[in-house]
């Protein structure tokens, strides 16, 4: 059994919350809780939804000190969009050496969902042409 403090069931709760805003299109209260929740919490995955609402909003140049922080807090799960998002974020403000250099660093990344291989016989049908 997996016993959660009464602050970590809040934060979720909070999680939640920040998540219908989002959805709803409601981004500046939803960026109100996630901004609690990351600055509350060396959890990553409420820093890269932090980060994400800001881009949602066209906050570049925040989201990439938020991206940062989710990166150094070294997220297994989450790292691959951390780093695809700060390099999006990187090429919005015009830090194009930096953001090639992660872009790089993705492409270089062995493909880790199941599905990946798949990709190649979909994305070569130019059903359009």
């Amino acid at each position: 059994m997996i016993n959660y403090s009464v602050k970590e069931m809040e934060s979720d709760k909070t999680s939640r919350k920040a998540y219908e805003l989002k959805s709803s299109g409601k981004l500046a209260e939803a960026l109100k809780l996630y901004s609690k929740l990351a600055a509350s919490s060396d959890e990553p995955r409420y820093h890269m939804a932090y980060a994400l609402c800001l881009q949602d909003m066209s906050h570049w140049k925040q989201s990439i000190e938020v991206l940062t922080k989710a990166i150094d807090l070294n997220p297994p799960y989450c790292l691959p969009d951390a780093q695809l998002s700060l390099a999006v974020a990187y090429l919005k403000v015009n830090s194009k050496k930096k953001a090639i250099k992660l872009l790089k660093v993705c492409a270089d990344r062995p493909p880790e969902y199941p599905s990946y291989e798949t990709l190649d016989s979909h994305n070569n049908r130019h059903t359009w042409q």
